[in-house]
């Protein structure tokens, strides 16, 4: 019976050292499987992070970019509102020019018509005189003639 139980103990030795060597090449397995995954996990972090520095540095240069389109945006447009208050203010000085020209041209329009309807008479009594200044030099010529 002893040598039975020794059996029986040898087995279970056998089987708990068979059970021991596959736990440790599991165990090994699992390390090595482990080990890979760290590996790549390691190796994608770089990857990302290498991206992310990339990706931060492009955005930098888009902002920095628009940052200068804006300002110069900024620009045009403070000196187009310059120009526009410019313009309008003009435009306020040429209404008042023009209505003081208006003002003017009511005052003097009437005066100036009258001038010229008196310039046109005299030009018209000059015309008649000259008419009959030349008449009366030809009958002086005629007269001369005659005598």
């Amino acid at each position: 019976q002893c040598e039975d139980e020794a059996r029986a103990h040898e087995a279970q030795m056998e089987a708990l050292a068979r059970r021991l060597e596959t736990a440790l090449a599991s165990k090994q397995a699992t390390r090595g499987e482990t080990d890979d995954l760290l590996q790549a996990k390691d190796s994608l972090m770089l990857k990302y992070k290498e991206e992310a520095r990339a990706n931060a540095l492009k955005i930098e240069q888009v902002q920095t970019r628009f940052e200068h389109q804006l300002s110069a945006a900024s620009e045009r447009a403070e000196e187009a509102e310059s120009q526009l208050a410019a313009l309008l203010a003009a435009t306020a000085t040429g209404r008042d020019e023009l209505q003081r020209l208006k003002e003017l041209e009511k005052k003097w329009l009437p005066r100036t018509e009258a001038a010229e309807k008196r310039a046109r008479d005299a030009i018209a009594q000059l015309r008649e005189v000259q008419r009959s200044e030349e008449q009366l030099l030809m009958a002086r010529k005629e007269l001369h003639s005659a005598v």
